[in-house]
Parts: structure tokens; C-alpha cells; sequence
């Protein structure tokens, strides 16, 4: 075979396998999103003016929330969830509700799509969002003005991807408990949380 005949066969293969592979990954984001359950896919916004340093000066990270702009309206029976992310990609996934530690609790799975560390910075992006306390899988929402509400933001994939019927499974058949700022559900340790507690708001 000629030398010009096996660089053009090189370069005909390179081209097929560079085409599989990005078939391949977009198969798989195609496949996260048909499994999740979002009712609502509102993008992410820029930080306001000044809104940023709010976050900064409460030492918040992404994935935390800040209270005051992250609250619950019992009126109109709505949380306001402001979520400090690092791009426009990322949604709220699932929504569930349960009693953690005799605490009342909401976690958060969210995620990009992206296998990519963002916590320990503080990103230009607010995934924000207003879920009404009926949307929530599990426990019954029910909130007082007494009431402080623990928030779990959770990152990962594997987890987001999950469909309401496995998540509600989970709900029943494991154990979930939080240590150290750490959350377990049995074996499964997701890869990476954030979160703290709101009180009521406007």
C-alpha cells in the first residue's frame, strides 16, 4: 500500500472513530434527560448587581443557599430557592420531602450533565426556582411560621437521572442520614452536596 493511500485510510478512521464516540455522549445526555422528571427547565441567570456579594460575605459556596434569598411563603405555599451554580446548564431534577434527624427536610438533585466538581467556589450563575409544597415526592410539606426548613442540595448524575418511582423507592426502603455535612442513603454517597436552612419569607 502506498504512503498516500494509508495516511487517507489513518485519517478515514480517525474521522470514525471521533464520530462514535461524540454519538456516544450524546446518547447519554439524550438518555439522562428522557429519565428525569422536571416540570420546569428555567436556566440559570447571571448574578444581579451587588447580589453576588451577599453570598460572598455569608461565606456561601455553589450548592448552598443563603437565607433571606432562599425562603418559603406559607400564603401562597411556595419555596423561592436561589442556588449558586457555575453555568446555564444545570436544572432541579427531583424534589423530595422527609423528616431528617426529627428535622424537616427538602433535598434538591440537580445536576449539568457534566462529571465536574463545583463546590468549594462560587460561581456567576443562580438556578432559581419557585416549587410549590404539593410538588414534593415523600413526605407531606407542611410548614409553619415557627418552622425553620433544612435544605440538601445534591450534584450528581446518577442520582438525577433516577425516575420518580425509583426515587420513591428509595424514600421507603433506605436509610438516609446526614453526618458531618455528609449525606449516606445506605451504600450510595452522592458526589457532592451543598444546601443549608430557610425560614419564612415574603
Amino acid at each position: 500500500m502506498k504512503k498516500k493511500e494509508k495516511l487517507f485510510l489513518l485519517s478515514l478512521l480517525l474521522m470514525i472513530f471521533i464520530f462514535s464516540c461524540k454519538k456516544k455522549s450524546n446518547e447519554t445526555t439524550n438518555e439522562l434527560k428522557s429519565k428525569v422528571t422536571v416540570k420546569k427547565k428555567k436556566v440559570p441567570r447571571k448574578f444581579k448587581t451587588k447580589e453576588k456579594e451577599k453570598y460572598i460575605k455569608a461565606k456561601k459556596n455553589n450548592l448552598d443557599v443563603l437565607k433571606g434569598e432562599s425562603y418559603f411563603n406559607l400564603k401562597e405555599e411556595h419555596l423561592q430557592l436561589r442556588i449558586p451554580v457555575t453555568n446555564t446548564d444545570f436544572k432541579i431534577y427531583h424534589t423530595l420531602s422527609l423528616v431528617l434527624n426529627g428535622k424537616k427536610t427538602i433535598i434538591l438533585t440537580i445536576t449539568d450533565s457534566k462529571p465536574v466538581s463545583i463546590s468549594g467556589s462560587l460561581g456567576d450563575f443562580l438556578l432559581e426556582e419557585k416549587i410549590s409544597f404539593s410538588s414534593f415526592i415523600g413526605a407531606s410539606l407542611n410548614l409553619t411560621k415557627s418552622d425553620s426548613l433544612e435544605v440538601i442540595v445534591i450534584n450528581d448524575d446518577s442520582f438525577a437521572s433516577k425516575n420518580k418511582d425509583e426515587i420513591k423507592t428509595i424514600l421507603q426502603d433506605f436509610h438516609i442520614q446526614k453526618e458531618n455535612n455528609k449525606i449516606k442513603i445506605d451504600y450510595f454517597k452522592p458526589r457532592e452536596i451543598g444546601g443549608g436552612v430557610i425560614v419564612e419569607g415574603p
